[in-house]
């Protein structure tokens, strides 16, 4: 279906078979040239120009001697302009065809998936459905299931192959864990203080103060480990807050602003919801770091497991570590 500007070229049927289009168009530049046929003749007839009517039923040859014998007057401008008239009206349905069917020059280059938020559906689809059987992975269009569940119809692209990863390398840490949060358990990245850690602020509420702060435990050399009686107060804070944000520290942590969250856009960031609130979740994401010209790659997973009790309103230790023994595996001593 074509839609122009022009009520002489505008269609608004929604006709999809070619073969229909085709006797439509082909009727279209019929009755064109009948009206070409028509206003001339009528041209003819009230300038009583006998002669031209007659030539407008002879061919090209005969229009073209025509012409040269009578030289340019009104007669052979009238015979020409129903020569090209005609040819230019057997072109219409061509002209109808290249508007319903514009067709488009394929440019090719490379682009991030931030440049593409424009072309993003308003509701994308975080949760895709495949019907691929799991033994058959390689046989999942994955470009297919973005077109459709993410971006808008008609934008086309190709996901870029696998890339092989450089040779991992071992980066000693920089500095040790310890007691607090400044320093906690992370993946260093270079030697310069760059690295990678899970949310180490999870336990720090707006209502703690100096005497019922929760204070970090240095378990071992690659463990920390809180482990404090909180007020059911701040105990409802911790739940309602957001879990599981990965932290990226640029160098060492002098100041919080060498630090920051990895904080997606809403519409990009499902655990925006599931990491708040109550209840139990697992979180799988990936995510890229870039510092410089080394790009790093992580897939992080998330467990959260939350327990409330009501009545009575405190958990017993046991209860504790039965349900971290049955979510998590078995508690040091």
């Amino acid at each position: 279906m074509t839609s122009t500007n022009n009520a002489f070229l505008a269609s608004s049927l929604p006709i999809g078979h070619s073969a229909v289009k085709n006797i439509i168009f082909r009727a279209a530049t019929i009755v064109l040239h009948f009206v070409v046929y028509r206003f001339l003749s009528f041209i003819a007839f009230k300038t009583s120009d006998y002669a031209s009517f007659l030539m407008f039923a002879e061919d090209s040859i005969q229009k073209t001697y025509f012409a040269i014998a009578r030289g340019l007057n009104k007669q052979t401008i009238l015979v020409l302009s129903f020569a090209v008239l005609t040819v230019a009206a057997g072109f219409y349905d061509t002209l109808l065809w290249s508007l319903d069917f514009p067709g488009y020059i394929t440019r090719m280059k490379t682009v991030s998936a931030a440049q593409l938020t424009t072309s993003m559906v308003q509701f994308p689809a975080y949760i895709i459905f495949l019907t691929n059987s799991v033994q058959d992975i390689t046989q999942v269009n994955l470009g297919g299931v973005f077109g459709a569940s993410l971006y808008t119809a008609g934008l086309n692209f190709t996901l870029p192959g696998v890339i092989k990863p450089a040779t991992p390398s071992i980066v000693p840490p920089v500095a040790p864990i310890s007691g607090s949060v400044s320093m906690s358990p992370r993946i260093w990245l270079d030697s310069e203080g760059f690295s990678v850690g899970v949310d180490n602020t999870i336990m720090l509420t707006s209502k703690m103060n100096s005497t019922n702060f929760c204070h970090l435990t240095k378990l071992d050399a690659n463990r920390q480990a809180w482990h404090c009686n909180i007020p059911n107060n701040d105990a409802f804070e911790l739940i309602e807050g957001q879990m599981g944000m990965p932290v990226i520290w640029w160098d060492l942590p002098t100041s919080p602003d060498h630090s920051e969250y990895l904080r997606p856009e809403r519409r990009d960031n499902p655990w925006k919801s599931l990491g708040a609130g109550g209840g139990t979740a697992v979180l799988k994401q990936v995510f890229l770091v870039t510092k410089g010209a080394t790009k790093h790659t992580f897939l992080q997973t998330t467990f959260k497991a939350i327990s409330v009790a009501y009545a009575p309103s405190l958990m017993q230790n046991s209860e504790l570590i039965d349900f971290v023994r049955r979510t998590w595996g078995e508690i040091p001593g």
